[in-house]
């Protein structure tokens, strides 16, 4: 994906995070690392229920008029490892648009990573540590972590980018925090 692309989805999903009050109180650093993770644990427990997209279906369902977004997002998409992945995703752009960072100003990382030598929770493992590598600036592991995720995502055989387009498609029809406390 163009840095261009990333700076449009990042200022998107950070408009979006705020029209639905989640940045109401500017939250910690760690609150959000802490919201990216949880995601990526959403991510195993798809994978330990064996839940993926069915995205066939789901385009069949839209195309013919079976079914209206919302309801073919949650029957088919909602809940899956991609969903999940692509939340994991939208959060880190969210962080980057709080941040204001401009992926053009950032060179890219290049991330090799062996995943079809590790399970998925090990996979997960693998993000959370290098996430919380306090280490290296949070701008340079927002840059690796959406590296690490596309990779990921390549492994496991699906479209991220299509999976966070849909998800912030559906994220706009839900409530103010999405019905949550945070």
């Amino acid at each position: 994906m163009e840095p261009k692309n990333l700076n449009t989805l990042s200022i998107a999903a950070h408009d979006a995070a705020v029209e639905k009050g989640f940045w109401k109180a500017r939250p910690s650093l760690s609150h959000c690392q802490a919201l990216i993770f949880s995601e990526v644990c959403e991510g195993i427990e798809a994978d330990r229920k064996g839940r993926h997209a069915d995205v066939e279906l789901f385009d069949r369902r839209i195309a013919i008029g079976e079914s209206e977004f919302i309801g073919a997002f949650e029957s088919h998409i909602k809940d899956t490892v991609e969903d999940e992945l692509a939340d994991t995703v939208i959060r880190i752009l969210d962080l980057a648009g709080s941040l204001e960072l401009d992926f053009t100003r950032v060179s890219a990382t290049t991330y090799f990573r062996q995943f079809h030598k590790f399970d998925f929770p090990e996979n997960a493992y693998g993000f959370i540590k290098g996430f919380c590598n306090e280490n290296i600036p949070i701008i340079r592991r927002i840059v690796w972590a959406i590296a690490y995720i596309e990779g990921w995502a390549e492994y496991e055989d699906f479209d991220l980018w299509w999976h966070v387009g849909k998800k912030m498609e559906f994220n706009a029809t839900r409530p103010v925090l999405h019905g949550k406390k945070y």
